[in-house]
């Protein structure tokens, strides 16, 4: 019974022993609950942390982990960690101080506007790198930030015209009644395939609305005329003709048409060597003024062929242009405007001038004896239906 009591008398006090200490803890060391602390932050806490920001961080039990890297810079704010962990993970920004200043403008810029709650609007705007836009504009429009953040990658890094510009391109849209979803898909699709200076060209266009502003211009099945605008539209991938005959050394091709010209070229040479290729990608500023932004040229899927020692308007009776006729749509081309689709085409007949649109779509154009302007049509049927 002696010992029964002597193990109660020892259990009892080890308990009260650890509840001391715990309360005394609790009591005496405010930061025993933060996670991650240890002797080293406490240190850099007490030091660097302002009472009111000390008392932040016990009530809000924030991991040390999650702000000591930024605690020994002169304009660190606890209450903005959040937001300098931001964009410190965006890997745009060399040093902390500079994470630190940006971060301290984006809270000084959003709580102007809002009393609390913009932790999400900043993190969008962080994750579309438009926080500089935010800080250096006051044009800046939150229920723009979707339109932003397509246009954003368009422009340089300092570059925050883009907010003037998205302004000014919505109004242009709303001279077509083109607004919210429809808006943000136009926006969608030009962003991806133009750049900064031939979006602004194509939008020049926009008062006319009987002008269809193009917003994929990289589709092969495209068609273009002078209701059909692409403005300085540039294609991608152009690479440098090689291989064949050609008029002049720097002439070009989308990558795609590039290629299978050089298969066409293949082919013609095993009867004749006298195919040249007369023309090929012509940029904005080398057409015609009433052309720009409406010939195929600029897009850089379409040829126009010749053959040496013949005359020119005289190639439609040679060996080399009745081949093309018959076997250009193997390899993706077709004659672009033929003799019998004048008034399809609305284009006068011209033999020379064959048009790269993929070797699918080749074939049936040539096996059912249609244009491009009659595949649209047809697909035009089909969605209506």
């Amino acid at each position: 019974m002696k010992r029964l009591k002597t193990w109660h008398l020892f259990a009892l006090a080890i308990v009260l022993f650890t509840a001391s200490f715990y309360y005394i803890n609790i009591k005496y060391d405010r930061f025993y609950r933060v996670k991650g602390i240890n002797n080293e932050n406490r240190q850099l806490i007490e030091k660097y942390l302002t009472s009111s920001e000390q008392d932040y961080l016990v009530e809000n039990q924030i991991p040390i982990a999650k702000f000591i890297k930024y605690i020994k810079y002169k304009d660190f704010k606890l209450k903005n960690y959040q937001y300098y962990n931001l964009l410190q993970d965006t890997d745009r920004y060399s040093s902390k101080k500079t994470v630190i200043q940006t971060g301290n403008a984006i809270v000084d810029a959003l709580s102007s506007r809002y009393d609390s709650n913009f932790y999400k609007l900043a993190q969008t705007i962080i994750e579309n790198d438009l926080e500089y836009g935010l800080i250096h504009s006051k044009d800046f429009k939150d229920e723009n930030i979707s339109y932003y953040g397509l246009m954003r990658p368009l422009y340089s890094a300092k570059d925050i015209s883009y907010i003037t510009d998205t302004a000014t391109y919505l109004d242009d849209l709303a001279l077509r009644n083109v607004y919210d979803d429809d808006a943000l898909s136009f926006f969608t699709a030009v962003c991806a395939d133009y750049k900064k200076n031939s979006l602004k060209t194509l939008m020049q266009e926009s008062n006319d609305t009987n002008v269809e502003l193009i917003t994929r211009p990289a589709g092969t099945d495209l068609y273009l005329n002078s209701n059909k605008y692409i403005g300085s539209y540039v294609p991608e991938s152009l690479v440098l003709l090689q291989d064949v005959s050609r008029l002049k050394y720097g002439m070009y091709l989308r990558y795609d048409a590039y290629h299978a010209l050089l298969k066409l070229n293949a082919a013609i040479k095993k009867q004749s060597s006298c195919l040249v290729v007369y023309q090929a990608y012509t940029s904005y500023k080398q057409l015609a003024e009433g052309a720009r932004g409406h010939d195929e040229f600029q897009l850089g899927l379409s040829v126009k062929f010749t053959v040496n020692n013949e005359d020119y308007k005289y190639f439609d009776k040679t060996q080399e242009s009745q081949w093309l006729v018959k076997n250009a749509y193997k390899y993706g081309f077709v004659l672009r405007y033929p003799k019998d689709k004048v008034k399809v085409t609305k284009h006068a007949y011209d033999a020379h001038i064959y048009r790269y649109v993929g070797t699918r779509l080749a074939e049936k154009m040539y096996e059912d004896n249609l244009a491009l302007e009659e595949i649209h049509k047809q697909m035009d049927e089909v969605n209506k239906s």
